[in-house]
Order: structure tokens, then C-alpha cells, then sequence
């Protein structure tokens, strides 16, 4: 296998699992790249790349984020033949990578953005190269992260590159590096069990549950811890009669025929009275 095509497969493998997980992570109405726009954006990648170590700069680093802007833009161009650096809605290249989740909470984010419409690779890339400006996108020295897109158009293909850079991000780039190059602990076996006796020097006494000292019986007087009932007299029910009412209103008749008895008895001593001084 030639040199040239075994550079070429790990690249292309591993810009296509990029774009088809950022693809499935993207909400909207762009379709899925399929595999031939995966190998497009593969070859534009190795293109960049070369023509950065070519220069004396450190190869671009494929993020997820910038992937999944640089394809919906793409898409968009090809669908609406929208040949703008601005989406239909207004978005700007910032704000697309921005939406997409690249460098949250982080300072000093820079991005930049290249597309190119042509039948094949070779030109568009040629292309890129000739322009002054998008020539200097591509070996820009402060650019260090790259999300490749394609879309399908009539002639052709539309390629779209973001690139972005922050405060900080090659430490955030190394960090990665320097934690897979740490080596692991090596596991030591433990050592197998030894066939020396052990001699025992002290044991521990058994444990034996002491009785209860005895305790003299002291009588505690109760004391009541209910609140003092209040003086109030009791009032009792008037015991029921023989139709099965209560007896105080037959007390209460009593009283008052005693009453008129005694008033008529008044009445009658004093009319007899009268009469007998007028005779």
C-alpha cells in the first residue's frame, strides 16, 4: 500500500465519524452525510493539513462543535444555493459554532470560516490556496481547531471549513495527549499465602456478661402529673318520670296550685271579712 493512501483511510475514518456524530447530535432539518460527503470532507481535511506542516504549523484538531456548524451551513448553502458566510436567519459564523456548544465558558474565542464551491477537490482546494484571504485562514498560526462540512450541489460539492481558537486551548489540547501518555500502575500480584504456621502470643478473654449488681428497691411516691381538676359543681339531670320526661316541670306545678291555693284561701277570708262588718 502506498504511503500517500495509508495516511489517507485514518484520516477519512476518523473525519467521518466525526461528521456522523455531530450530524446526530444537531437538531434542524439538515440530512445526514453520507459516506461520499464524509470522504469529501476527508480529503479537504488532509489537504489543509498538509499545506500547514508544509509550513512549519501544527496539523488542525478536528472538533465535534465546529464539524457540526461548518455541515449544517453547508447543507444550507446547498439546499437554498445560499452562497454567504450568513445564514438565512442572520446567523454569523460565531454564532453557528457558538450554538453548536464549541468553547463554552471559555475567553478570547476566535473563528474563522472558508467554503468553496467546485466539481472536485483538487480545484476547490486549489482555489482556497490562490485567495489571499481564505490562504490565510488555513495557516493561520493562532487557528488550532478545524469542523470540515459538505454539501451536495449541481456541479459539484460546496465545502465549508470553521476554524476556532480560545484563550488557553493548548493546554486544553495537551491535556488530553498527557493523560493518555501517563503510564498505569503496574498491578503487583499479591504474594501467596504463607504455609509457615503463625504462632498465636495473646488471645483476646472471652467475653462473659456480668450480672446485675444488686439494686435496693426504692419507693418512689407517685406523683400526679395531671393538671387540678377546676371546682366546678356538678349539676345532675332531673331523674325521669313515669312518661319518661324529666321531673322539675311537675315540682314547678306544685309549687305554683300551693300558690293560688294560698292566694284564693287570701281572697276568701278577706270577702267573708267584708261582709261581716257590713252586717
Amino acid at each position: 500500500m502506498q504511503p500517500r493512501l495509508r495516511r489517507t483511510i485514518p484520516t477519512l475514518g476518523a473525519l467521518a465519524l466525526t461528521l456522523l456524530l455531530a450530524r446526530a447530535a444537531q437538531a434542524g432539518p439538515f440530512l445526514q452525510p453520507s459516506d461520499e460527503l464524509a470522504a469529501e470532507a476527508g480529503a479537504m481535511l488532509e489537504r489543509v493539513n498538509q499545506a500547514r506542516q508544509s509550513a512549519g504549523l501544527a496539523p488542525y484538531v478536528v472538533n465535534a462543535a465546529l464539524a457540526q456548524a461548518a455541515q449544517g451551513h453547508a447543507e444550507e448553502i446547498a439546499e437554498f444555493a445560499h452562497y454567504s458566510h450568513t445564514s438565512r436567519d442572520g446567523r454569523k459564523a460565531k454564532d453557528r459554532v457558538l450554538q453548536a456548544g464549541y468553547a463554552a465558558g471559555r475567553e478570547g474565542l476566535r473563528v474563522g470560516e472558508n467554503f468553496v464551491g467546485r466539481s472536485n477537490i483538487d480545484d476547490a482546494f486549489g482555489w482556497l490556496m490562490g485567495d489571499p484571504p481564505h490562504r490565510a485562514n488555513i495557516l493561520d498560526p493562532n487557528y488550532r481547531e478545524i469542523g470540515v462540512g459538505v454539501g451536495k450541489i449541481s456541479y459539484g460539492y460546496i465545502w465549508v471549513m470553521d476554524l476556532g481558537t480560545y484563550t488557553g486551548i493548548d493546554a486544553v489540547l495537551a491535556a488530553p495527549a498527557a493523560a493518555s501518555e501517563t503510564p498505569l500502575p503496574s498491578e503487583t500480584p499479591a504474594p501467596p499465602p504463607s504455609e509457615t504456621a503463625v504462632l498465636v502470643t495473646a488471645l483476646p478473654a472471652p467475653f462473659t456478661e456480668a450480672p446485675p449488681a444488686a439494686t435496693p428497691s426504692v419507693t418512689v411516691p407517685a406523683i400526679s402529673t395531671l393538671a387540678p381538676a377546676t371546682a366546678t359543681p356538678e349539676r345532675l339531670a332531673p331523674e325521669p318520670d313515669a312518661d319518661g320526661k324529666g321531673g322539675a316541670p311537675s315540682r314547678n306545678l306544685l309549687v305554683l296550685a300551693l300558690v293560688l291555693l294560698v292566694v284564693a284561701v287570701a281572697l276568701g277570708y278577706a270577702l267573708f271579712d267584708s261582709r261581716r262588718q257590713e252586717d
